[in-house]
């Protein structure tokens, strides 16, 4: 509470000095709780399974609940059946991070990066991962409804603090979803070796995840504005330099390899350079062999249909050969 009281302050958020202090605080305070809270709470996510027929959990029903330390809706998986979580309020109901981009944009960009760092930290046993999921999920899913939003209508002209904000916005969703892939990872490996369990809950909750995420890419990769779509290739090159984040390619590529394809092109001269870095990292980071192979032919046969194009329209070529 001192911590968020702290950043709600006009002068500590103008000082990135002081700022900052508060920061280092609350990440050293959650580097403490958090292991802990997970270990003696152990159900703290996923207690009992989605009842059968029951419709999936609202998030904001959800996070209430681990706020406050409440049960989930009636029929789901309680969020937290013993104690609540504190440090989840910090996230979700503090300036940090999201409102504190706008005034103290790195300062906040790293210290997030330690948070989602610790957040993924390596657990000492499956069944924390179970819990570090769930609510991995939910902040990164926070991020992408944040950006569905702004990003909704295509055509509207952004001002320079909306387009500022959705670039702020980017650049922290790119850690939470770094570090929810290594946990995905992990939990998978973890499963396949009956460590955990994955229950109706869980794998709704990941999957809404992962769906609006996909999202947020289509419509960043639609939107009339060249920051926006620069910004979102970007965040997709980055994502992919991740091994972990490899499993996250179906979800991006195949809107990318969409808007290369499109003649006339509608990405901006300088995301195409960009994008075609996307799909050299995708191929370079993949460790299947056959969907290197099908991927390589794709890409040809990308190749090919620009330059037949540029046929008629040599400059649309010209672009994508720089």
């Amino acid at each position: 509470h001192i911590v968020a009281a702290a950043l709600r302050s006009p002068a500590i958020c103008a000082d990135s000095t002081r700022t900052s202090q508060a920061l280092e605080v609350l990440v050293l305070w959650l580097a403490d709780s958090l292991p802990k809270s997970f270990e003696s709470s152990d159900a703290a996510m996923g207690g009992r399974t989605l009842k059968d027929g029951a419709a999936d959990p609202e998030e904001d029903e959800i996070v209430a609940a681990a706020l406050q330390g409440e049960g989930g809706p009636e029929g789901h998986s309680d969020v937290t059946s013993k104690g609540h979580c504190p440090w989840l309020w910090l996230l979700f109901e503090s300036p940090f991070p999201i409102d504190l981009m706008k005034s103290q944009a790195a300062v906040t960009l790293k210290h997030w990066r330690t948070v989602c760092g610790i957040l993924s930290s390596k657990p000492q046993a499956g069944g924390i991962v179970s819990h570090q999921l769930p609510f991995l999920a939910l902040i990164a899913n926070k991020l992408s409804k944040s950006l569905i939003g702004s990003l909704e209508d295509a055509s509207r002209h952004l001002s320079d603090p909306d387009e500022r904000s959705i670039v702020y916005t980017f650049a922290l969703q790119v850690p939470a979803m770094s570090s929810m892939c290594s946990i995905l990872q992990k939990a998978t490996v973890m499963r396949n070796d009956a460590q955990i369990h994955f229950d109706g809950n869980l794998k709704a909750m990941v999957n809404k995840c992962l769906t609006d995420f996909k999202q947020v890419f289509l419509m960043g990769l639609q939107h009339q504005n060249a920051k926006v779509v620069q910004t979102t290739v970007s965040s997709m090159q980055n994502l992919l330099q991740t091994p972990a984040c490899m499993l996250l390619s179906p979800l991006v590529m195949p809107s990318l390899v969409l808007a290369l394809a499109r003649q006339p092109s509608t990405l901006p001269a300088s995301a195409i350079e960009s994008a075609w870095g996307v799909i050299s990292a995708m191929l370079a980071g993949s460790q299947a062999p056959e969907l290197v192979e099908a991927s390589t032919r794709m890409a040809v046969k990308l190749i090919a249909s620009i330059a037949e194009y540029s046929a008629a329209s040599p400059a649309s070529f010209a672009a994508h050969t720089g």
